[in-house]
């Protein structure tokens, strides 16, 4: 699965400051509610801005990234479709017609009434509870967005650049290694970079690194120098550059304000 979000076969409930993902995709459902903060979620090339609120759903199979400006918080919710055996069909043949639910289509619901239950009960729910949980606030969702019928997807070069550097993003890989390793010219896969996902390549894979990073420097059970080569940077040095570059803040710096905002 994507480097992004660890899915697991339970589904997953996080609360927590981080949406900054390069374009990629899994095959689990996602939904994200934006608490504070501004993003903007791309899903098959179309961009929605999201305010606080608002929710974003992602089915699987679907490419999809986000962009922040400045801190956000989020909650997320990442499930495989087969945990709500009712809507399986529904997730793997459909799609939301308007993937982006705006706080104020939600007035008249109980989306946000349901979603806060759900971010504090889940974790002491039993697994009948839980699964319950998963198909009422689906069921709820997509009642507001409607459904549009998916075109087949198709496994075209985008999808095997994308899947190729999620699973070798912790090796030395290149914009020709992977062009060797998926028998496409280099100019053929720079091109799938620049013009249809709108990142370089350099960014997308030190983006790949540095989300696998950061879990990581936050647990505290590694040193900087170990996260580094864990996650497929060159050096320390190297680490330190993007992580600065991407954060603002040394590795350090990062882990310890975090720490304090835990306390």
């Amino acid at each position: 699965m994507s480097v992004f979000h660890q899915i697991h076969t339970e589904a997953q409930i996080l609360h927590n400051h981080i949406l900054a993902y390069p374009p990629h995709l899994h095959r689990a459902v996602e939904f994200v509610r934006l608490l504070s903060g501004d993003a903007v979620a791309t899903l098959n090339g179309v961009s929605y801005t999201m305010r606080p609120g608002d929710f974003i759903l992602v089915f699987p199979d679907v490419i999809h990234g986000y962009t922040v400006s400045g801190e956000v918080e989020v909650e997320k919710l990442i499930f495989l479709p087969e945990e709500v055996s009712t809507l399986d069909a529904v997730f793997t043949d459909r799609l939301p017609a308007l993937p982006h639910i705006t706080e104020n289509r939600q007035e008249k619901t109980t989306i946000p009434a349901l979603t806060d239950e759900i971010f504090a009960q889940y974790a002491a729910s039993s697994p009948a509870v839980r699964k319950a949980y998963l198909a009422l606030l689906s069921g709820k969702l997509l009642e507001v967005s409607g459904l549009t019928r998916r075109e087949s997807v198709r496994r075209d070069a985008t999808y095997a650049i994308l899947d190729y550097c999620r699973l070798h993003y912790r090796e030395n890989i290149s914009l020709q290694s992977v062009a060797d390793a998926l028998f496409f010219s280099r100019s053929y896969v720079s091109h799938i970079f620049c013009e249809k996902l709108n990142i370089h390549f350099c960014k997308y894979l030190n983006d790949l690194r540095l989300e696998a990073a950061i879990p990581l420097l936050l647990s505290g059970n590694f040193s900087v120098e170990e996260v580094a080569e864990r996650c497929g940077f060159s050096s320390p040095r190297s680490f330190y550059r993007t992580f600065s570059d991407y954060t603002g803040a040394t590795p350090k710096q990062y882990a310890l304000t975090f720490a304090k905002k835990r306390e």
